[in-house]
């Protein structure tokens, strides 16, 4: 099982626990309910860290993204991690991903 201790959406921005990982990234994937995020590739080093390359696949059909009212369109865009590891669980994650890229692609 993994425990999520502390994720960070933006530099300064700890969320805690489960449920700092779901309020933080709810809002994400609810407007694209029949999301796929697989992972394309995992950079391990000889310490307690990984970087994580994934890409997202989606259609817009579920709540508003960004203010943004449900278009119907599919976006697809990668995104990384770097995780942090203690006792074989997550303590720590932190994610880049192209907010502009993603608005563009619903807009057009």
């Amino acid at each position: 099982m993994l425990a999520f201790i502390e994720f960070h959406s933006s530099m300064d921005t700890p969320f805690y626990g489960v449920k700092g990982l779901k309020d933080s990234e709810g809002k994400n994937f609810a407007p694209f309910p029949d999301f796929k995020m697989p992972v394309k590739e995992i950079i391990l080093d000889n310490s307690d860290k990984a970087a994580v390359y994934l890409n997202f696949e989606g259609t817009h059909t579920g709540a508003p993204f960004n203010g943004i009212n449900p278009t119907g369109k599919s976006v697809k865009f990668s995104l990384m991690m770097l995780l942090k590891f203690k006792d074989n669980k997550i303590i720590e994650k932190r994610s880049h991903v192209d907010v502009n890229d993603i608005i563009k692609q619903i807009k057009q």
